[in-house]
């Protein structure tokens, strides 16, 4: 109900289609894999993941302090390949998975120093190798040969790519199709304004038809690149940010190699990558050790993960798993060809569900409070339920139904409550006034 003076009042009457699809109408072998579509949907699919960065930056040897010297210092190198293979061996303990996302100048250490590592690694059966590279000198492709080398058998797995990098990909992309990505490409250079993604698998557009970070949360199904984003490893909230629905839901837990130090008194390393025993942590790595990050993970899969793998909410699996699971299946999911994902997207600060201009608030209160006069507030399709007072001698108008990123407004907010409106003019479309 509106009470007060109300300027001019917008009134919609809604007629919805539901359009229901059964998998029944698929033919031979595609019924069955849907009639099991629900039970694979049900879980998410559960991956450890080890990136390590490279620390020749622009090819100029060890220039990054802040990364390991993989492929200058022998004892350096095989101090965190010992510790990958100890993690490794760990996980395969439990059945858990292992995506190593290897740079450049860690294969290069590979070459030098231990040219068995990958070999060794894949021999444990739980483990995949994906190309990692950040490219301010050595781009995707190379490193992916570089792998191939290496013995390898690097899956065609982008970990890790930046939007700018995929942008300006397209010619390799062309000359090399078939290539997915872990998680999605909305990353930025040294992770400055990363973009949060929708929490499922879906396929992303072609880097040609990308013009902004927001084409990348559009589903279009005739694309060959697949995007693997996921929700986030914390147990106690995956299953709550998890898409209800028929969907493809990963979960990463995502460690870089210069994480795992050395012993405090392991002098074959430099101090920076030994155990501060003053509490202080080295600059991007923390202060743990090797084997004190590997026992924290075993405790998390015996006590976090392990209890929803025997309930059947959660299993392990690769990047690659996870992907093939998703082209199995992809005829029986609940995602349309050119839909907007942007709506599954988990409220951040830039997603808050009302804005005035760059402002962005959690309630239309909060942003009429702050309105100046002739301001347009806009709400995102979803449902509010608050009280709104109109006590201002200001005009504004209430626009709402835009997507997660707000660039269109096609759609209808939900509005629970009163609206009382005092002082001031107000101005409402594309709301549903619900008590």
């Amino acid at each position: 109900m509106i009470h007060g003076k109300l300027f001019r009042k917008t009134f919609t009457v809604i007629f919805c289609m539901i359009l229901v699809l059964t998998c029944g109408v698929t033919k031979g072998i595609g019924a069955d894999i849907c009639s099991s579509v629900n039970d694979i949907t049900s879980k998410i699919y559960f991956c450890f993941i080890i990136h390590n960065e490279e620390d020749d930056v622009n090819g100029v040897p060890n220039s990054n302090p802040l990364i390991p010297d993989y492929n200058g210092n022998p004892a350096v190198f095989n101090h965190f390949a010992d510790a990958m293979m100890d993690y490794a061996l760990m996980l395969n303990s439990y059945g858990a998975t292992l995506s190593f996302q290897p740079d450049w100048t860690f294969i290069e250490g590979v070459q030098k120093y231990r040219p068995g590592f990958f070999t060794d690694l894949l021999q444990l059966g739980n483990v995949e190798i994906v190309p990692h590279a950040h490219e301010t000198y050595v781009p995707y492709d190379e490193v992916y040969t570089m792998l191939e080398m290496n013995y390898a058998q690097p899956l065609k797995i982008l970990g890790g790519m930046t939007h700018d990098k995929y942008k300006a990909s397209q010619v390799w992309f062309d000359a090399n199709p078939g290539f997915a990505f872990w998680g999605a490409p909305l990353q930025t250079s040294n992770h400055i304004n990363d973009k949060a993604p929708p929490p499922m698998v879906y396929r992303i557009a072609e880097p040609k038809d990308i013009y902004d970070y927001y084409d990348l949360y559009r589903h279009v199904a005739s694309s060959s690149i697949i995007a693997t984003p996921g929700v986030p490893s914390d147990v106690t909230k995956m299953f709550q940010i998890k898409p209800v629905g028929n969907y493809i839901t990963p979960s990463y837990e995502l460690y870089a190699t210069r994480y795992f130090l050395a012993e405090p008194d392991d002098t074959s390393v430099p101090r920076i990558w030994r155990k501060r025993l003053d509490g202080t942590q080295t600059p991007g790595a923390g202060n743990r050790t090797a084997s004190e990050i590997i026992n924290s993970v075993a405790y998390k899969i015996q006590n976090e993960l392990q209890p929803l793998i025997l309930q059947g909410k959660l299993e392990f699996k690769t990047v690659g798993e996870i992907i093939n699971l998703f082209k199995q299946y992809e005829q029986c999911l609940d995602i349309r060809d050119n839909q907007d994902l942007c709506d599954f997207v988990p409220l951040m600060p830039h997603y808050e569900p009302v804005r005035v201009a760059s402002a962005y608030s959690s309630s239309l209160q909060a942003a009429y409070d702050s309105a100046m006069d002739g301001s347009t507030i806009q709400s995102r399709a979803v449902v509010l339920t608050e009280n709104l007072n109109i006590n201002r001698d200001v005009s504004v108008f209430i626009d709402g139904g835009y997507s997660c990123d707000y660039s269109a407004g096609s759609s209808m907010t939900r509005l629970i409550g009163d609206i009382v409106v005092s002082s001031g003019n107000v101005e409402i479309g594309n709301v549903i006034l619900e008590k």
